[in-house]
């Protein structure tokens, strides 16, 4: 419960900076929380982080920000089918298409070795995206 309650105060208070349009503030109260999960924590927790800040720096604007906290998750975690999938989504957005394939290739391989609600969902995203990445096996659905 104590990790969830801080994660939880983290969330709402770089929110609050982030509606203010204090978005350095933000990220800097993201990050040192990150920093303060070990290794031996829950990924949930550290994947939560940074989408969140990606989210936050996509609010500002800042794509390069976006890139950079995900590209920090994704070397922590680099088999995250989520991660993965935020990398090709803030490639894309910056016209880095051969990338943002590459990190969708790679998002859809993970969330096919998992079983969740959740990779089903970042699969069927991929593969609406990118149909040729389904390999015309007609691959629309995970399980």
């Amino acid at each position: 419960m104590g990790e969830r309650t801080s994660l939880k105060k983290v969330i709402m208070d770089s929110t609050l900076l982030a509606q203010r349009g204090a978005y350095d503030q933000a990220l800097k109260v993201i990050m040192e929380a990150i920093d303060g999960i070990g290794d031996t924590d829950s990924t949930d927790s550290v994947v939560v982080l940074f989408n969140h800040a990606a989210i936050i720096s996509f609010g500002a604007g800042n794509l390069t920000a976006a890139e950079s906290c995900i590209r920090t998750s994704v070397e922590r975690f680099p088999n995250e089918p989520f991660l993965l999938y935020l990398m090709a989504e803030v490639l894309e957005r910056k016209g880095e298409y051969a990338h943002a394939r590459l990190f969708s290739s790679r998002s859809l391989q993970e969330a096919l070795k998992c079983h969740s609600d959740r990779s089903e969902a970042i699969s069927e995203i991929i593969l609406h995206r990118w149909p040729d990445l389904g390999g015309g096996r007609g691959l629309t659905n995970p399980k």
